[in-house]
Formats: C-alpha cells, structure tokens, sequence
C-alpha cells in the first residue's frame, strides 16, 4: 500500500466523522486497518476531527468508534488518552473490563443492541 492510498482511506475516515450519527464503517474500518502501523499513528489518529470523535463517542453511543478504537489499540499498541472514554488508559483487558469502564460505555452497548435488535 503506498503512500497515496492510506491518504485517501484517511478520507474517507474524516468524511464519516463529519457526516455521521449512526451508520457502519465497515469499508473504511477494513481499508484502514490494511495501513502500515505508522500511517494509522500519524495520519489516522492525528486527523483533523478523530480526537473529538473518539471524545464524544462514549456519551452519545457510538458503538462504531468503539469498535474502531479498540481495532487500532490491538494494532497500535498506544498508550496515549486519544480515545476519549472508550478505552481506559493504561489499556488493559482488566481495565476496560472493570465495571466502572463499562458503564461509561454503556450507552455504546445499548446502541448496538437496537440496532441488531
């Protein structure tokens, strides 16, 4: 993948991020996550709009941008607060798995529900 096609993935990441309330990024998810370690780094998780994104994920619900932060920790390894609410930090299954973090992201949960539902 060169250098050009993750520019255009990061794209259509802000371009979700500017448009939606609900709706699956599943083509873009899987796009972005085909990146190298350092465009995910430097180019995803620097762009204009995902740091706000991530912040507001928890308490409006966004079960997308908690699906995506926790795709990009597994990659990425970060130990940096860039995702809000969604993940604890210092990231640890124990940590996000502590009752206090999940009902911070509860209404993520519900969301998904309803909409599987």
């Amino acid at each position: 993948m060169q250098k050009g096609d993750y520019e255009l993935d990061v794209m259509h990441l802000q371009w979700y991020i500017c448009t939606s309330t609900i709706m699956f990024i599943w083509y873009p998810l899987t796009s972005l996550l085909q990146l190298p370690d350092e465009a995910i780094l430097s180019e995803v998780l620097e762009a204009p709009g995902v740091q706000d994104w991530f912040n507001k994920a928890a308490d409006v619900g966004d079960p997308d941008a908690l699906f995506l932060a926790l795709k990009l920790q597994e990659r990425t390894y970060v130990q940096k607060e860039i995702f809000g609410k969604l993940l604890p930090h210092p990231f640890s299954s124990d940590n996000f798995f502590a009752e206090e973090h999940l009902k911070s992201i509860a209404a993520c949960f519900k969301v998904l529900f309803s909409v599987i539902v």
